[in-house]
């Protein structure tokens, strides 16, 4: 559309806003949006006159692009309404899919259809009555037409003439992405390649730190190919990048779309997706598809509800297909879950006579949720089963062996600029004499951390020097850890392994030798660099500790600690009594806090309805578990079906659910901790049966 924004008809767009059935109100707010306006102009610095139009969206309105795509829809429409015209001939489909004869993005569109004359002149036919309708043009300069390359001149003309636009061929770009036909070459892509190649020639020259590099790259270069890269595959020469294909499976498998409607009617309409084979012929994006298919399929788990999924081909026990576990059965792919399950559980006497008893197991540890909902897939390598682009390049990243050492550099609760320190530590890669020497750098330069200086070395200002011992002593001995003259690299090993007490120790000998190190490299490079005369211990030290204590501030804002225990307070007629239930398995089992924090909950309150209780008051340590609770919903995948469940069951009494802090729910808290590494369940319904240990904060609550 030439001017698309400009030329729209004011007229028009109340009219299609009227037909879909938008109400008066906000029909007035919008005339009053697009029609009140002033403009002016500005002629050598100083404005003139106001004037008015009367026609046009305002460019940069964030309404506008909406209020736009309603108006389009029209045109959309009628191009929807070719396929009932007995002259019109579409582009050939599977008669199975949706019959597409044009695809839109904002003002651009592609439409689809055979070069015969009479469905050309549909088509302009129904263009024109848009025009005249909307106001809005076709810019006849920059629209096309591209035919078969084995099509007739005498054919091109007549569309040439039919249409007034000029015939193009392969490649071009559209939407700034290269379209072509047949192999994948390099110069389909150059432009990408150019734009990060122009960026960096901008910034080439400049002396960039470690870290400025790291921000340029990471903030600036990746974010250049991002778009062309989302909406296509370029060849191996530019970039291979299989999780785009990861996502493509994901949304084929999981959503409802035009897209996915047309590939399941063109390639699966007789076999499940799991179960489809690449035969010649079919199109590339569909050939890799199915070459990333099966690393997808082994981490999408279906979790049951009404049984719709397939029993073949769905990975629903976390096991894999049953397929391919089974390879000498018969495989029907209509075949659904449904079939062995019996008013919502598992009709043993049918798995047992189709997979004998030794496989009951397989059916008997999947759970079966509400059977009024439609079974949906969770993404297991994400927290909370959504799929995102980053965890699928880790499941197909071919990953070196990891240090461990080097990947316990890194926390959320520290500046990256300390965990970026160390690995530059670990990697001997700090400009100290050592290291310059080898770049032909000569610095003979002494140390400013002992008393009677010698030769400056990475080892000596960070290990064997007189600052370095007196940091690495102060902060090590109250931890039981005896500081050596190792290699940097070994002695964070040496604190990462020392045995740990609880969440904050384990934080602690991860992180303090990272600030101890930035601390001395921050005073050293003040020393040589700046104005700064000699290291001073005890502020460095005090320096240490308070970076220690705004991580810790950071990591565990409200307490310290971590359970899996919600305590059950319940009111019975006049008498007042307390239950507590807990689960110390939930957490291994679950394999994710909140995951156990919500079955735990859920546990606590059937076992309150068990008693007869009707007013449940739910208190947890978890601020997420209880605003999920609260609100009966969430949008986590994983932990969906135990919240559900829990509101189900929380609808048969008046339950209050409330956060608290753990300080302040003592007996759920050492109750917790007393069952920390207890692989069977426990349950506590009277006072005397209370750990000694624990009667007394049960008192004092009381």
């Amino acid at each position: 559309m030439a001017k698309a924004y400009d030329r729209l008809s004011w007229d028009f767009l109340i009219s299609v806003l009227r037909k879909f059935g938008f109400s008066e109100i906000w029909i007035d707010l919008m005339w009053g949006l697009i029609s009140e306006v002033w403009y002016s102009i500005v002629i050598n610095g100083v404005r003139r006159g106001f004037y008015t139009s009367s026609q046009g969206l305002k460019q940069g309105d964030p309404l506008s692009p909406s209020l736009f795509i309603i108006a389009a829809e029209v045109l959309t429409r009628s191009l929807n309404s070719l396929n009932n015209e007995p002259d019109f001939i579409p582009f050939h489909m599977n008669k199975r899919g949706p019959q597409i004869n044009h695809l839109a993005y904002a003002d651009d569109i592609v439409i689809f259809c055979s070069g015969k004359q009479s469905s050309i002149n549909l088509v302009m036919s129904h263009i024109e009555k848009y025009e005249n309708a909307s106001g809005q043009k076709i810019n006849g300069e920059k629209s096309l037409f591209i035919t078969d390359p084995k099509a007739s001149a005498q054919r091109i003309n007549k569309m040439r003439n039919c249409t007034g636009f000029m015939e193009k061929s392969f490649p071009f770009t559209y939407l700034g992405c290269s379209l072509y036909k047949g192999r994948k070459k390099l110069i389909y892509f150059e432009n990408m390649a150019m734009k990060v190649a122009n960026r960096l020639n901008s910034w080439q020259g400049n002396m960039l730190t470690f870290g400025g590099k790291m921000i340029m790259i990471k903030n600036v270069l990746q974010s250049l190919p991002i778009y062309t890269l989302s909406a296509m595959s370029p060849p191996k020469g530019t970039l291979t990048l299989i999780e785009k294909y990861f996502a493509r499976w994901w949304r084929f498998r999981t959503n409802t779309t035009l897209w996915g409607t047309f590939m399941r009617a063109k390639y699966c309409s007789r076999s499940h997706p799991a179960a489809k084979k690449w035969v010649p012929g079919n199109s590339h994006a569909w050939k890799r598809m199915l070459q990333i298919r099966d690393k997808v399929e082994n981490n999408m788990l279906w979790k049951i509800n009404v049984g719709n999924c397939s029993l073949w081909w769905d990975n629903w026990s976390d096991k894999g297909a049953l397929a391919n576990l089974f390879p000498d059965h018969h495989h029907n792919r209509h075949t659904t879950i449904s079939s062995y399950i019996n008013n919502g559980a598992w009709d043993s006497s049918k798995i047992t006579l189709d997979f004998g008893d030794r496989n009951h197991n397989i059916f008997a540890n999947t759970d079966i949720g509400d059977p009024s909902l439609e079974d949906f897939i969770i993404w297991k390598p994400t927290s909370d089963g959504l799929y995102t682009n980053s965890s699928a390049f880790q499941v197909n990243r071919r990953r070196k062996q990891d240090d461990e050492t080097l990947s316990s550099l890194w926390h959320n609760c520290i500046p990256l600029k300390i965990s970026f320190l160390g690995w530059r530590a670990c990697l001997s890669k700090l400009p100290f004499n050592e290291n310059l020497a080898r770049l032909g750098i000569v610095d003979n330069s002494n140390c400013r951390c002992c008393n009677t200086p010698i030769r400056d070395s990475m080892q000596h200002t960070l290990v064997e020097g007189q600052a370095a011992k007196y940091l690495w002593e102060s902060f090590g001995s109250p931890l039981g850890i005896r500081h050596r003259n190792w290699p940097i690299k070994r002695i964070l090993k040496l604190w990462r392994d020392t045995a740990t007490h609880n969440s904050v120790h384990k934080l602690l000998v991860n992180i303090v030798p990272l600030v101890i190190c930035w601390e001395i490299w921050r005073n050293w490079t003040a020393c040589k660099y700046g104005e700064q005369d000699r290291l001073y211990f005890r502020k460095m030290r005090h320096q240490v500790s308070w970076t220690i204590d705004a991580a810790l501030a950071k990591a565990f804002p409200s307490s310290i600690g971590h359970g899996t225990i919600s305590a059950m307070k319940s009111r019975g007629g006049n008498q007042k009594q307390y239950f507590i239930t807990l689960n110390g398995t939930n957490q291994r089992r679950a394999g994710s806090h909140n995951i156990a924090e919500a079955t735990t909950a859920m546990e606590g309150i059937q076992q309150c309805l068990r008693l007869g209780y009707k007013e449940i008051h739910l208190e947890s340590d978890s601020q997420i578990i209880v605003d999920m609770l609260n609100a009966r919903t969430t949008n986590n995948l994983k932990l969906k079906r135990i919240i559900l469940n829990t509101a189900k069951l929380m609808e048969h009494a008046e339950v209050k659910v409330t956060h608290c802090y753990r300080e302040a729910n003592q007996v759920a808290d050492l109750l917790a901790k007393s069952v920390a590494n207890v692989d069977i369940s426990t349950q506590y319904n009277s006072y005397t049966q209370l750990p000694g240990n624990i009667k007394g904060s049960f008192f004092m609550d009381s």
